[in-house]
């Protein structure tokens, strides 16, 4: 589609003018659906700025808040950071932590060497004095003998049984140290959790100063125009409660981190989109050694205690001392048994400890496994809610953008209200979309933390997130909405039977009658289900030249509030269409040509028509809008109906173009699908309607 501005001289700029301009930014903040669900997330200021009206804001130049869009514009870029650096939040941990593990590991090494180096070797020394009676005198006489012994203990409390106990403690020390491993990889990614909050909450920071700094000139004008008597107290507060808030959160935020940041010129990139590859994750568990070498120290270790020596044996040099005869060395041996051993028992019981062992190890890799895919679940449902707000937060990036090419194209007729509007929406999507981030980032480390092993660039998958929507997808449908029908049915039940009828496209009436708040509700959720929202704006008597003024402005506002609207000003309703049809249609298409020029590039515009116009009514409208919707009414035999859309088609590219069947032709839902289908199947026109949602709920049974 062509560009949709046009050159305007320039004229001169006066402070009642900007006044009244920004006057009319705040009551639009307060009343349009873009602003009040741009408003969800909001920052603070001082209590000061709140009470103090500084004559250099409330007089700010034009051109000064012109300057500050501007930067907040382009300190807003979409672009992400790099792979690597996105990596580093997650990878990059420092955790100044002294590991116990390791300390005891340092024992245990200790305790093997110093076990190690023990040979078994005793020294024993024995004495005794006394009298003894003589053999054969049976006289008292005086005696005394003794020994000293150099023994080595060889089993039970000697060498091999030292060498054992030294093997186990070198077992403890590697088990000790690898659990010290593992430690530190948990500690690791809850150090990473901490890290992530420090840099989201610098990074939110700067979005709300810069919103502080966008609000704070908005809100001394608005008070001003209080007391000028140009509004009212209640449009006052609007602004207040966003400045009392943006204090409030900035103040938060300055309480957890270190982060003090005012606005920067700079971008602020966002972290890059990462989704988890499972199947890496699953491999790296398999594959993770060190869980296998805990499983095998463990088996040894009670290999070890199974193998507790219950034998003593001693060998021994003795030098005897004895009074009454020679002094005498001697060799020998000392052995001892236990009299009851089961072995077998003892096997057996040492069969079981083992094959407990193996049933833990294993049982601890398919939990691992299952936690961390019942983890990587929130993984999805985030990256489903990062990419959706992407493109939230692309459409006000890119309507922003609109706004201030139109300034540099013509600086008389830009239109600084409605840009410091999309200024404010970009910040609140742009916070929004860090909010997403951070929480898609927190699940990411909830699934290595639950497979219990470190984070894996190689498992990690970049998401490349389109810079536009596709919105041009085959087999659309479509259902219109009018203000008494919306009004009258909970958000919950329009959103439940638009899912059940496969319905992604909505017509909603725009006028005054709406309900404002459920309607931008009603936006919210049903973007967060992949639902178009188009607002549905017209008026016969805008086709009349001198109404396309105020019939651009009123489209040009709806259009901001969900990015599409469909124009429906059906000019042969009017009495005058019998004699003036020419005229009529002529002011139609200098209508949407004017409307063409007027909207954003990322802005849908769509018409509705009926079938009876002249053809070359319908070629011309062909490459000014984004589709035409054929209003096929009055006829439910599809038949009747090929007759005359086949005509009407031809002039129009294919793919932009939209069947609207109208419920109340039908006796039925069966006989409206049987229509809808023949018709698809017959003009290879995939996209189709229903008008309206009061009478399709009617043939369903579904009112």
């Amino acid at each position: 589609m062509a560009g949709r501005f046009t050159m305007v001289e320039r004229g001169p700029i006066r402070i009642l003018d900007l006044l009244k301009i920004l006057l009319a930014s705040v009551l639009l903040s307060a009343t349009s659906p873009a602003f009040g669900q741009a408003g969800a997330a909001d920052s603070g200021l001082s209590s000061q700025a709140v009470t103090d009206t500084p004559k250099a804001v409330t007089e700010a130049p034009k051109e000064q808040l012109w300057a500050l869009v501007d930067r907040i514009f382009r300190a807003l870029s979409p672009e992400q950071r790099s792979r690597s650096a996105s990596l580093s939040l997650l990878t990059d941990v420092k955790c100044d932590v002294t590991s116990p593990e390791f300390l005891r590991a340092d024992a245990y090494r200790k305790a093997s060497e110093r076990l190690d180096s023990d040979p078994g070797l005793r020294f024993g020394a024995f004495y005794s004095a006394g009298q003894q009676v003589g053999a054969a005198s049976n006289e008292p006489a005086v005696g005394q003998d003794g020994y000293v012994e150099l023994a080595w203990d060889t089993l039970r409390g000697g060498y091999l049984d030292s060498q054992d106990q030294a093997e186990a403690a070198a077992l403890r020390a590697k088990r000790a140290r690898l659990q010290g491993l593992i430690a530190d990889r948990r500690r690791e990614l809850k150090c990473a959790r901490h890290q992530l909050s420090d840099h989201f909450a610098s990074l939110r920071s700067k979005l709300l100063t810069l919103k502080k700094e966008l609000m704070e000139p908005a809100y001394q004008i608005e008070r001003r125009a209080y007391f000028k008597g140009w509004s009212h107290l209640d449009d006052l507060m609007v602004s207040e409660s966003d400045l009392v808030r943006l204090r409030e959160q900035l103040s938060q935020l300055h309480g957890k981190t270190s982060a003090r940041a005012s606005a920067l010129e700079k971008p602020l990139p966002g972290p890059a989109v990462f989704d988890v590859d499972m199947q890496a994750v699953a491999a790296r568990i398999e594959a993770d050694q060190r869980d296998n070498d805990i499983a095998r120290i463990e088996r040894n270790l009670r290999r070890l205690d199974h193998n507790e020596r219950q034998k003593r044996l001693s060998f021994f040099v003795r030098q005897n001392i004895d009074e009454n005869n020679d002094t005498s060395v001697s060799l020998g041996a000392r052995f001892s048994m236990p009299l009851f051993t089961h072995q077998s028992e003892r096997d057996e019981e040492l069969d079981l400890w083992l094959n407990s062992i193996d049933a833990d190890h294993e049982m601890q890799d398919w939990e691992r496994v299952t936690q961390a895919r019942s983890a990587y679940l929130e993984v999805s449902d985030q990256l489903d809610q990062v990419i959706q707000q992407h493109y939230r937060y692309s459409r006000a990036y890119e309507r922003t953008r609109r706004s201030i090419a139109e300034h540099d194209l013509s600086t008389a007729n830009a239109d600084l209200p409605l840009a410091i509007t999309r200024a404010r929406s970009l910040l609140d999507a742009a916070t929004e979309m860090a909010e997403a981030k951070e929480s898609l980032y927190r699940n990411i480390l909830k699934v290595f933390t639950a497979a219990d092993i470190a984070v894996l660039p190689s498992a990690l998958k970049s998401v490349s997130l389109p810079d536009r929507d596709n919105r041009r997808r085959p087999g659309q449908r479509q259902v219109y909405v009018w203000s008494e029908t919306f009004n009258a049915h909970p958000n919950r039940l329009l959103l439940a039977f638009l899912e059940a009828k496969g319905i992604n496209r909505v017509a909603v009436s725009g006028g005054k009658d709406i309900a404002p708040m459920k309607f931008q509700r009603f936006i919210r959720k049903a973007e967060n289900s992949g639902i178009l929202i188009s607002v549905i704006k017209g008026d016969p008597r805008w086709a009349l030249r001198d109404r396309h003024e105020s019939a651009v402005s009123q489209i040009r506002r709806a259009a901001d509030a969900t990015g599409s609207v469909h124009v429906d000003v059906e000019p042969h309703t009017l009495d005058r269409f019998d004699t003036q049809s020419e005229q009529l249609l002529d002011g139609y298409l200098g209508l949407i040509n004017r409307l063409n020029s007027k909207l954003e590039m990322d802005q849908r515009l769509t018409v509705a028509v009926p079938m009876h116009w002249p053809l070359e009514v319908y070629e011309k409208l062909s490459y000014k809008v984004d589709a035409t919707y054929i209003m096929a009414y009055g006829e439910p035999r599809a038949k009747h109906l090929l007759k005359r859309l086949k005509p009407i088609i031809a002039r129009l590219p294919r793919d932009r173009v939209r069947l609207i069947l109208r419920a109340s032709d039908f006796s039925d839902e069966w006989q409206l699908e049987q229509t809808l289908q023949t018709l698809q199947k017959r003009t290879s026109v995939d996209a189709v309607g229903v008008h309206d949602l009061a009478d399709y709920m009617k043939l369903s049974g579904d009112e």
